[in-house]
């Protein structure tokens, strides 16, 4: 009886490592399968329009779904349009967009999508682009693919509006404000320089000689030859 229970259990071991020997090939085929979903990165300058790309690295890629999110205070959603698939069906709300589309034949690695996005944030501000995992997949022709994911990133460069325009009112009074005291300065030189003029002016009046003194002289001349001429006149006639 003991050997008929060793051969027994020997033949249930055989029976199980081939078992075993079939079915692993189908997990190697399942590992092999597996895909990733990815999206770009992206920088811009606040108010101006950003477009990242969503793909899949993979074979025989036939459809996809994915929930995409980000910091709705650095990015507001615009729109989704189709790549190397059609333009997907989408829902859409602050701070994520869920969208998915299939088709009936596979391609390699595939883009997608494409979002598009306004930044709405400051310069220096940054935002993740992140999958929901348990709501991102894809698919090939016949079944669901084991997916990973790999998010991205948007940076917002240069500084934001409100520094732009601060910094130009501050240039502007630091210009005008130059400006205002050199044309102040300028007409301190102005005036400086009338006065100047004007005492310049009574200087020269008061070292050359008058009108009114040289008219005097020569009247006084005048009067004195002539009275001279009179007193002649008499002398001699008497």
């Amino acid at each position: 009886m003991s050997s008929e229970r060793h051969a027994s259990g020997l033949v249930v071991l055989v029976a199980l490592a081939t078992v075993c020997g079939l079915l692993a090939p189908g997990v190697v085929a399942a590992e092999q399968s597996e895909a990733t979903i990815t999206v770009g990165d992206a920088s811009a300058a606040p108010g101006e329009t950003v477009t990242v790309a969503v793909a899949v690295e993979g074979e025989n890629i036939a459809g996809y779904q994915a929930n995409l999110t980000w910091d709705p205070t650095v990015l507001q959603f615009e729109s989704v349009e189709g790549a190397d698939f059609s333009a997907p069906v989408q829902n859409a709300n602050e701070g994520w967009v869920f969208m998915t589309q299939s088709q009936s034949s596979g391609t390699q690695s595939p883009t997608v999508a494409r979002v598009t996005f306004t930044v709405v944030g400051d310069g220096g501000d940054e935002t993740d682009l992140a999958f929901v995992e348990a709501d991102t997949s894809t698919n090939d022709e016949s079944s669901q693919l084991v997916t990973a994911v790999e998010g991205g990133t948007v940076t917002v460069a240069g500084g934001s509006a409100q520094a732009d325009a601060d910094g130009g009112d501050d240039d502007a009074a630091g210009d005008d404000g130059g400006t205002a005291a050199g044309t102040s300065s300028g007409g301190d030189d102005a005036a400086s320089d009338g006065s100047t003029s004007t005492a310049e002016s009574r200087d020269g009046g008061d070292s050359g000689l008058s009108p009114t003194l040289v008219a005097g002289g020569i009247g006084g001349a005048v009067v004195v030859l002539g009275a001279g001429y009179v007193l002649g006149q008499r002398s001699g006639g008497g």
